[in-house]
């Protein structure tokens, strides 16, 4: 499987919320940012998941630092929800790796990327999913069947 950085996982079963958020921001404050709000969170896409699966998915991916900053600032317009659509697609094939990966890593270095069609990867999860639905006007995904929350 491509990775964006390094050929193996940085995290370890043995580390703790900080060593998490130290690890995978490797110093840069955005990505920290986005590292703490995931695990303030609840999993906004499937109900069942825990926030840490979606950091589990940038390790398995090789999504650190500035790249986590990236994908949350360019690809998911800063919307944690759309975030955790993303990585949700990506762990269930709706969005190919090589390509988010390229999204990500064109950003990165030539401030240009091939462009990903968020909406339609979410209208994808809708689909399968119709309990995971998006409301406009709070700009939040939840689940209208069972409002739990």
């Amino acid at each position: 499987m491509k990775r964006l950085e390094g050929n193996t996982q940085i995290l370890e079963l043995r580390d703790n919320t900080v060593n998490i958020i130290k690890k995978m921001g490797k110093g840069n404050p955005g990505a920290m940012s986005v590292l703490i709000k995931l695990l303030q969170s609840k999993d906004v896409v499937t109900r069942k998941n825990t926030t840490t699966d979606y950091i589990l998915d940038m390790d398995r991916l090789g999504i650190y630092g500035e790249n986590i900053w990236i994908l949350y600032k360019d690809l998911c317009s800063e919307r944690l929800n759309v975030l955790m659509a993303i990585l949700y697609a990506q762990r269930t094939g709706n969005l190919d790796t090589t390509q988010l990966l390229t999204h990500i890593e064109g950003i990165q270095k030539y401030k240009d990327h091939t462009p990903i069609d968020v909406d339609a990867v979410i209208d994808e999860i809708c689909d399968e999913n119709p309990l995971f639905v998006v409301d406009e006007e709070e700009d939040l995904y939840r689940n209208e069947v069972n409002n739990r929350w």
